[in-house]
């Protein structure tokens, strides 16, 4: 019995940004080719690639001063975009008193779930609902400069918790705190939660800050011949990981792809990093900014 073959058409685009320096974030690439079917030389210019918008150069000081601005909970995204393109974003629960500040150009604001539409000029600000998607269309003839201006409510309220812990901690070595610590608060005072059978989220987030604290001081602290040690250990890794990424990629196109088990430990095994680098860089995350992205 013949079976009927499936075929399907994969369109491929790349809603991808940037941030440059004190730049605010820009695209790439437009969204609106499909990469695949598109047409590149390297004796020809892209025409997909964005170009770097530099009229906003004169901004850079105008968005450090911003930025200066606000206090330590305040966290603010610069965004440009060109004209006839759109952000679609999505704001978390997470993030209270949201709002968009146009800096340049017009855009029109699209609340999706409440089919709502403003339109902003230079220096109008609108609201922005939380756990809704809204999309922001560049309408101007020129490219649009916006920034959003947030909070978040979840850092602000774990890093009061943090503070109240620090200063609960200092009551009990000097001896002012007088009331025992309950079970689950034993471990801020000795920094471990071995002995603990039921553990609260918020000490231990406060440990590993603490730990990840005490090694960047102590990396500051280091002297020349360990920073040195560290470097070479480093970059041995990076290249290390290089290599052996090469080597797998060149032996699957040649002999063919292996086992995913044999397969899952040969990345395993190229991904080894240095202990303090791979220990910091797991308490990290970086921004990213998609065609659809969560603020």
């Amino acid at each position: 019995m013949d079976r009927p073959i499936l075929t399907a058409w994969i369109d491929l685009g790349f809603p991808c940004s940037s941030f440059l320096f004190t730049h605010p974030f820009l695209r790439l690439f437009d969204p609106r080719v499909d990469i695949v079917q598109a047409e590149w030389s390297p004796f020809k210019k892209t025409p997909w690639l964005k170009p770097l918008l530099v009229d906003l150069s004169p901004w850079r000081a105008k968005l450090q001063e911003i930025e200066k601005s606000l206090d330590n909970q305040t966290e603010v995204v610069f965004i440009a975009d060109f004209p006839g393109l759109h952000l679609e974003n999505f704001v978390s629960e997470d993030l209270g008193n949201t709002s968009l500040h146009l800096l340049k150009g017009e855009v029109a604001v699209e609340i999706v779930n409440k089919q709502m539409n403003h339109t902003l000029q230079e220096g109008d600000r609108i609201q922005l609902p939380a756990g809704e998607y809204h999309k922001v269309f560049t309408v101007s003839q020129e490219p649009s400069c916006y920034m959003y201006i947030y909070v978040n409510t979840t850092e602000a309220a774990l890093e009061q918790n943090f503070t109240r812990l620090q200063v609960l901690r200092e009551k009990v070595k000097n001896g002012s705190e007088t009331e025992p610590l309950p079970p689950e608060l034993q471990p801020i005072l000795d920094g471990s939660l071995e002995n603990v059978s039921q553990t609260d989220p918020v000490v231990e987030a406060f440990l590993q800050r603490e730990r990840r604290m005490e090694e960047l001081q102590k990396r500051r602290n280091a002297t020349l011949v360990e920073r040195f040690n560290r470097f070479t250990n480093k970059k041995y890794f990076i290249f290390r990981r290089s290599l052996l990424m090469t080597w797998i990629s060149l032996r699957n196109l040649v002999l063919g792809r292996p086992s995913l088990d044999q397969l899952a430990q040969e990345v395993a095994y190229a991904n080894m990093q240095y202990d303090v680098d791979s220990t910091l860089s797991s308490e990290d995350t970086s921004p990213k900014e998609p065609e659809r992205s969560d603020l």
